[in-house]
């Protein structure tokens, strides 16, 4: 049940990100949900659980931003293992680190979609955009983490600490 109100809310998050983003007209700082959510559950979630929700939340994405087949949803998964692998090193149990991995894994999802767009010859004027929104919008995201994690913890609060150090 947990996993279901936990992507019923990633659904919820990218169709409020959308609209308001139209509205306000801030497509080239645009927060994404998906990445906050991918995070919290590379934090909280054991492994099979975490990464099923990720690949799930990457392919709705990629419906509502109508990029190629697999292009965000790889880029998720990757993210999460990043997030996974930073939780060796750290005291995953710990908000600030989890908001500090949120901040450096959103610089490097911003590069990851720039090397995608550049392998598909289409980053022509793209990276001085990419360039100049992407320390803004790593801090965008990690002001949007703390009400939508809150939000996530009450869906899924994430095991005890022995059982994240084991999975």
């Amino acid at each position: 049940m947990k996993r279901t109100g936990f992507l019923i809310l990633g659904v919820l998050l990218l169709t409020i990100d959308g609209a308001l983003c139209r509205v306000f007209n801030t497509e080239w700082i645009r927060p994404d949900p998906v990445l906050i959510l991918t995070v919290y559950l590379a934090f909280r979630a054991r492994s099979l659980e975490g990464v099923a929700c990720v690949f799930i939340l990457g392919v709705a994405a990629e419906s509502f931003a109508a990029t190629p087949p697999g292009m965000m949803m790889s880029a998720y998964i990757l993210i999460w293992l990043a997030a996974r692998w930073l939780r060796r090193f750290s005291m995953p149990g710990q908000t600030g680190v989890q908001l500090g991995a949120l901040f450096a894994l959103s610089i490097l999802s911003s590069l990851l979609m720039f090397v995608y767009l550049l392998a598909m010859d289409v980053a022509e004027g793209v990276l001085w955009i990419n360039l100049k929104a992407m320390l803004p919008l790593a801090v965008l995201h990690v002001i949007l983490a703390i009400p939508v994690w809150a939000l996530a913890r009450t869906i899924w609060p994430g095991g005890s600490r022995r059982s994240l150090e084991a999975a």
